[in-house]
């Protein structure tokens, strides 16, 4: 019992937690939404957002299972990863900056959500 105790607040540390925002996750570093959308859609979404937040430098790779965005802001990185979970359903996942900003991210989430014209999806689809 001694020796799991020090280990337990690195295991709270790296859980997923539900946010307010429903269908957002948060994780340590990151947050994390999925949308009734392809890959494709959710990156052309997430560059459009990107852009209307005012990152620099946005740039995007996708093929049909994954896609990565990146853009620039106040000297902090954005990254979306963006995965495929079937045809019809992607997650993105948000890291803004070196050590990631939960409110930051949520935002940029729900502004890709608007872009999509859907919210994230509460529940994923079996």
């Amino acid at each position: 019992m001694h020796r799991i105790l020090p280990l337990l607040p690195l295991a709270l540390l790296l859980c997923a937690c539900q946010t307010a925002e429903p269908g957002v996750t948060s994780g340590p570093l990151s947050q994390s939404a999925r949308f009734p959308v392809g890959v494709t859609e959710a990156a052309d979404a997430t560059v459009a957002t990107f852009k209307t937040l005012d990152f620099t430098h946005v740039q995007a790779q996708t093929s049909k299972l994954e896609s990565k965005v990146t853009g620039k802001s106040a000297g902090k990185t954005a990254v979306a990863d963006i995965d495929r979970i079937s045809d019809e359903e992607s997650q993105v996942t948000i890291r803004y900056g070196t050590l990631g900003d939960k409110p930051f991210g949520i935002v940029v989430l729900k502004a890709i959500g608007e872009e999509l014209g859907t919210p994230p999806m509460t529940q994923p689809t079996p």
